[in-house]
C-alpha cells in the first residue's frame, strides 16, 4: 500500500508497476486527483493506466476525473430519440 503516491513517484515508476504486474505482486496506490501525476518534467498518467488492472475512484467531482472515467470506462453513451 502507498498513500499519497503522487508523493513517491519518479522516473522508475514504470519499471516499479511493470514489475509488480509481471511478478504478481499487487499494488495499493492513492492519490486524490489526476493532476497530481503530471509532474514538470513528465506526466504519469498514461504509465498508471497501462500497469494498473483496477482503478477504483471515489466521488469523482472534478470535471477532469469524470471525463477520464468516461474516457477509460468501456462504455460509450449515446443518445437516441425515439418514442
Amino acid at each position: 500500500v502507498i498513500d499519497e503516491f503522487q508523493e513517491v513517484i519518479g522516473n522508475n515508476l514504470a519499471i516499479l508497476l511493470e514489475q509488480a504486474r509481471s511478478l504478481g505482486i499487487e499494488l495499493v496506490l492513492g492519490h486524490q486527483n489526476l493532476s497530481q501525476l503530471q509532474k514538470p518534467n513528465q506526466d504519469f498518467r498514461e504509465t498508471l493506466e497501462e500497469n494498473t488492472g483496477l482503478q477504483v475512484v471515489f466521488n469523482p467531482v472534478g470535471r477532469n476525473s469524470r471525463e477520464w472515467i468516461e474516457a477509460t470506462g468501456g462504455q460509450v453513451l449515446h443518445a437516441a430519440l425515439s418514442w
